[in-house]
């Protein structure tokens, strides 16, 4: 026997998930089945924003508790938030905390401003003992005075050893937490650290088998250490240090073991990058290389030269005046991408009119 669309909620469910907050709300006029799926959609989606939504902290409230009270599963969590006072942190934070626990949870997605009050996330993300969280991506946005952490306690155990994809930006987090979360988690696959490393004396990313992408940014003062060992599939490396200085050493933390991650195709570098160590150690360490991106603001050199035989893809960005000659010797090179304001002279020795590679040439003068 066939059974109707509207036997099947799992299938209402998976229409609903894929429109607007506004569309998935006008199917539960179609008829009873359609009200039910809706009310019970396993993928909440809450926007209490100044200015942005409608959506205010008692709608969240009222249907968190209706969820919680009945046991409606939900696997995929989204709120972006404006914290204003305690009041509304406090009720945010109780929200967190049960649905944390919840073993079908599978992706926890938080966006956080604090205007008037400083937030913790409950230990319960980290410690629940959930098998099916597959991603954790927090974010914050704060006035001075006010921060997000990441965990109550100095030590939380972790439990989330099904995590996918770990993406922290602007989040407070103890160095001993982090490294706890990163070595027991040995089956992440994408990492991004953004701003959330502050006072780290190392930053360590070891023994992770299936790392494929990494992302960092950090202050550039703070002289934290990277130690990268055992990520064997690193396909991926981003690294911006902020608060640049003109006189810093060309890598301005132990990255070096990343030169030599053999597996490394794409790599993108906010760095100060004053001489040709740093480009020596690419040629060299690098020799699957596709991808480069590099932010030139303190180079050095009045030149430019750069031979790789793997590279496709190459882009210089805020380049400064003093830069006048450009040579990139890369027969498989597709697109090569300049930003600055003055634009040098250029030079790609190895592609000539019967070349049957052909190149793209992106120029932004400011």
């Amino acid at each position: 026997m066939i059974r109707e669309l509207e036997d099947v909620p799992e299938l209402m469910h998976l229409i609903q998930s894929r429109l607007s907050y506004e569309e998935a709300g006008r199917t539960s006029v179609l008829s009873k089945s359609w009200l039910h799926a809706w009310s019970t959609i396993p993928i909440l989606r809450f926007i209490v924003q100044r200015g942005k939504s409608m959506m205010k902290l008692e709608h969240v409230d009222h249907t968190l508790k209706r969820y919680l009270h009945d046991n409606i599963p939900i696997e995929r969590f989204f709120l972006l938030i404006d914290i204003e006072n305690q009041e509304s942190a406090s009720l945010a934070e109780k929200w967190i905390g049960p649905i944390a626990t919840k073993t079908c949870l599978r992706e926890f997605f938080l966006s956080i401003k604090l205007f008037g009050a400083s937030f913790t996330l409950p230990d319960d993300i980290l410690s629940g003992e959930n098998l099916n969280l597959t991603k954790i991506k927090v974010e914050a946005s704060m006035a001075s005075g006010y921060s997000l952490w990441m965990t109550t306690t100095q030590r939380p155990v972790i439990n989330c050893v099904s995590l996918r994809k770990l993406h922290l930006k602007g989040v407070s987090i103890g160095e001993e937490v982090l490294h706890d979360l990163l070595s027991s988690c040995t089956l992440l696959e994408k990492i991004a650290l953004i701003d959330s490393c502050k006072g780290f004396k190392t930053l360590k990313v070891k023994n992770l088998p299936r790392l494929y992408e990494l992302r960092i940014a950090l202050d550039a003062a703070s002289s934290t250490a990277l130690e990268l060992s055992d990520v064997p599939n690193l396909n991926m490396f981003s690294c911006d240090l902020h608060d640049l200085r003109p006189y810093m050493p060309c890598i301005p933390f132990n990255a070096y073991s990343v030169f030599f991650a053999s597996s490394l195709t794409q790599l993108r570098l906010d760095v100060v990058i004053q001489d040709y160590e740093c480009l020596d150690m690419i040629k060299s360490g690098l020799p699957f290389l596709d991808s480069l991106t590099l932010f030139m603001s303190y180079w050095m050199l009045e030149s430019f030269h750069f031979t790789c035989a793997s590279i496709r893809r190459l882009c210089l960005m805020s380049c400064k005046s003093n830069l006048i000659d450009i040579q990139v010797d890369a027969p498989k090179l597709l697109l090569f991408e300049f930003s600055g304001k003055t634009l040098p002279s250029l030079l790609f020795p190895r592609l000539h009119s019967h070349s049957p590679v052909r190149l793209m040439l992106i120029f932004f003068l400011r």
